[in-house]
């Protein structure tokens, strides 16, 4: 395990691999670096291509880590107040549109889900009464939806409770 900056992570197999091994390709398959073959990572021999490999693959190991750490605080705090996490994104992405609302079709390109997901999660939020829905100008068969001041509040106060977070230290 390593400690960077008060997270605890389990050390790299691949930092393993090259610090324990001679051979600059050790413990590597072509699937974790596709674009370095053993030749060309042999004539790299002074490790400076493989050394920044390495710091790159930590590095990434490092963001997913903080990443699963927040995921789960986030869900964690949803659940608290019934929410899934494809409704916070909704709720938010509602919260986030321009004056007037978005459109189920706009708000799924925004998420990147389909259409049929979006109906169902608005439909959940509209029910829960955390988003309300207004007929487009100009066009009576679309939908614009927009957060209700009770969807506000819950957003604000998810919102809220990350914003003094520090992702780098343990929650205590």
């Amino acid at each position: 395990m390593n400690d960077h900056q008060g997270i605890l992570v389990p050390s790299s197999p691949l930092k393993k691999s090259v610090s324990e091994s001679s051979g600059a390709t050790a413990g590597l398959s072509s699937s974790v670096f596709p674009c370095v073959s053993p030749r060309t990572a042999g004539q790299a021999s002074s490790g400076t291509l493989f050394q920044r490999a390495a710091e790159w693959l930590e590095r990434a190991e490092l963001v997913l880590v903080r990443a699963r750490r927040l995921r789960a605080m986030l869900q964690e705090r949803t659940a608290g107040e019934g929410l899934s996490e494809p409704e916070l994104a909704l709720l938010w992405a509602c919260a986030a549109s321009p004056p007037g609302g978005r459109g189920q079709r706009e708000l799924a390109e925004f998420l990147a889900v389909s259409p049929a997901q979006i109906s169902v999660l608005v439909e959940r939020l509209d029910r829960a009464g955390l988003l309300q829905g207004r007929l487009a100008p100009g066009d009576r068969r679309r939908r614009l939806w927009e957060p209700t001041a009770a969807g506000t509040a819950l957003w604000r106060s998810i919102a809220e409770s990350f914003s003094d977070l520090e992702l780098h230290r343990e929650a205590a």
